[in-house]
């Protein structure tokens, strides 16, 4: 229990990071031209998580217009928007499994189908939120 709240009634009934508490701590990246930058670490409600996801397995990546969760378990590509890695460069694009252990990802518009070995899957985003 945290003494804060129980003697102020500020901040949350529980430690972040607890199984009791609402919050999630989640590593946080920045992806800008194609590169991850380490950010402070974030904190997330759990109801924006689902069952599924914690610290060990989500990351929070941010851009100049857009805020991802990532899934970094699901590195098997369906189909669906992923975080990517092209031979260093990093982005997210969405990819479909075809037929052949081949995939192929939309550059802005342009399909380009790749062997699988050709592309590193960082993770199946899971949640994405758009600055107006």
């Amino acid at each position: 229990m945290n003494i804060e709240y129980l003697a102020l009634g500020k901040g949350e009934p529980y430690a972040q990071g607890s199984e009791l508490s609402s919050s999630e701590v989640l590593n946080a990246q920045h992806l800008e031209n194609g590169a991850i930058s380490e950010l402070d670490p974030v904190v997330f409600d759990k109801s924006y998580l689902g069952g599924n996801l914690s610290r060990e397995n989500c990351i929070a990546l941010f851009t100049d217009s857009s805020s991802y969760l990532i899934n970094t378990n699901d590195t098997s590509p369906t189909s669906g928007n992923y975080l990517i890695d092209v031979d260093g460069v990093f982005s997210i694009n969405k990819v479909r499994r075809l037929p052949g252990k081949k995939l192929s990802v939309d550059f802005d518009g342009s399909l380009i189908d790749v062997a699988e070995g050709d592309i590193k899957v960082i993770g199946r985003v899971v949640m994405s939120m758009v600055k107006q």
